[in-house]
């Protein structure tokens, strides 16, 4: 019969101080630990290519999904690859020292809804040589997303 005792004691449900120490346990867990997916995002671009005049200009937009702010983010811009770099601003400023020659002098990185994650480059005036795709990559401190997309330019306006 003292064995079955023993059996029994075990089958107990836990105590009020147990249950406090694994509520703190998972407290502490939760809080310490990142949720999955935490501070993760996806670059959404143009769906269809840009469609650029020769001698106009081009807005190239991006935004993260889920929206949040990207003032904190390094958001490039480049061409083919990231060592084209058409445009680069981290640090809450421009970064123009590497940028490629061909666009020195002819883009704007236009951050009025970067605290919704919304961002574009503004290229001009377009020359037939900037067709091609294009990729827009952002990069917060844990985490980085791109897409790419690309402009077609023509000679013509088509109104």
């Amino acid at each position: 019969m003292g064995g079955q005792t023993s059996d029994l004691l075990a089958l107990r449900p836990p105590t009020g101080m147990q249950l406090f120490c694994v509520s703190i346990k998972t407290l502490l867990l939760s809080v310490l630990l990142p949720w999955p997916g935490a501070g993760q995002f996806h670059v959404i671009g143009p769906r269809a290519p840009v469609i650029a005049v020769v001698g106009e200009e081009a807005v190239l937009s991006c935004h993260l999904s889920p929206s949040m702010d990207a003032q904190d983010m390094e958001v490039t811009w480049y061409r083919n690859d990231l060592s084209g770099l058409v445009h680069q601003y981290r640090t809450s400023q421009d970064h123009l020292e590497h940028q490629i020659p061909e666009y020195q002098g002819r883009t704007e990185f236009l951050k009025d809804n970067i605290t919704k994650g919304h961002v574009a480059l503004r290229i001009y005036p377009i020359r037939p040589s900037d067709g091609g795709e294009y990729g827009c990559f952002f990069e917060s401190s844990t985490f980085y997303s791109e897409v790419q997309f690309e402009m077609l330019v023509t000679g013509k306006s088509l109104q």
